[in-house]
């Protein structure tokens, strides 16, 4: 027969097991649900990326049917400025080494004009006009 003080042992030892496996599956559940969010947002952002490049591409085809070529070249190096300006920002910070291995492997000069990177526009700018006509 077991006596009063091994009982309330037991079941203490219960109730901290209990506890901690509660614990555990509210974390697990409340990381997934989290990834699953993150996951969304990431998709999210990266359409609206897409779209917005898309936007810009229409407007340098517009530029390039009209004849405007040097309008569609000056919007080019504007956007050339502005991602360099933006990746020289990001690898100032934390990233992954992954990523640095990713732009290595494709442009092996950039990461070292990444440190010393001025913009030719800053933070403003004119759009290039043409006033060709189609």
């Amino acid at each position: 027969m077991m006596t009063s003080k091994i009982k309330l042992w037991l079941i203490g030892i219960g109730a901290v097991l209990y506890s901690a496996t509660i614990f555990w599956l509210g974390i697990g559940i409340g990381m997934r649900s989290n990834l699953h969010q993150t996951a969304i947002e990431l998709d999210n952002t990266q359409a609206m990326l897409a779209f917005n490049r898309l936007l810009e591409e229409r407007k340098l085809e517009l530029l390039l049917s009209k004849g405007c070529v040097t309008a569609a070249v000056e919007k080019t190096n504007i956007a050339i400025d502005q991602d360099t300006k933006l990746l020289a920002s990001l690898f100032k910070g934390k990233l992954s080494p992954w990523i640095t291995k990713y732009v290595d492997d494709r442009d092996p000069n950039l990461l070292k004009t990444l440190d010393t990177f001025k913009s030719k526009y800053g933070d403003s700018w004119r759009e290039p006009e043409c006033t060709k006509k189609s």
